[in-house]
């Protein structure tokens, strides 16, 4: 299936994404009309707006993650292609089998380390961007656009030898 225009996974992406840009804005205008009160003379403005939308976007973002598993799921990288979340001309942002090589705290690690990082149930090539602590690591997802990028503990990776087989 390589057209997801009439796709219901791709058009629920397509109405949630909309839908938050939508409350975004409704948010920064929000923002916009109060901004006098979001000084030290106003406590708790900023708190109000982050108790008022702050779980219903961590929600959307939830869903959409969900939503997203789903379609790889059920029609792999392709319906990730269409979306516009790989890296064009990039075949190998697809998961992996696990090496069942954990990086511990030891483990060296440096900037271009290549790694294997667990998104929803599924392993995927990564590459260490950043040493942001001892215990947190900046990675890229190998084949994806760079906003998909995330900081995650060393903890939760494994060690990327090469010999994982594609395509769990």
């Amino acid at each position: 299936m390589s057209n997801f225009s009439n796709n219901p996974l791709a058009q629920a992406l397509k109405v949630l994404n909309d839908y938050y840009r939508a409350l975004v804005t409704r948010i920064a205008e929000e923002i916009v009309e109060n901004q006098d009160k979001f000084d030290a003379a106003y406590p708790g403005g900023a708190e109000e707006l982050i108790d008022r939308y702050g779980l219903h976007l961590h929600n959307i973002a939830r869903v959409h993650a969900d939503l997203w598993a789903v379609g790889l799921a059920l029609y792999g990288p392709q319906f990730a292609q269409a979306q516009g979340g790989r890296v064009a001309g990039d075949s190998s942002g697809r998961p992996v089998q696990p090496s069942g090589l954990p990086v511990g705290p030891d483990t060296p690690l440096e900037v271009g380390s290549p790694v294997l990082a667990n998104w929803r149930g599924m392993w995927w090539r990564a590459q260490v961007v950043a040493l942001e602590s001892e215990d947190r690591v900046r990675i890229h997802y190998v084949g994806w656009d760079s906003r998909w990028d995330e900081t995650v503990p060393r903890s939760s990776l494994l060690l990327d030898t090469g010999d994982s087989a594609d395509n769990c």
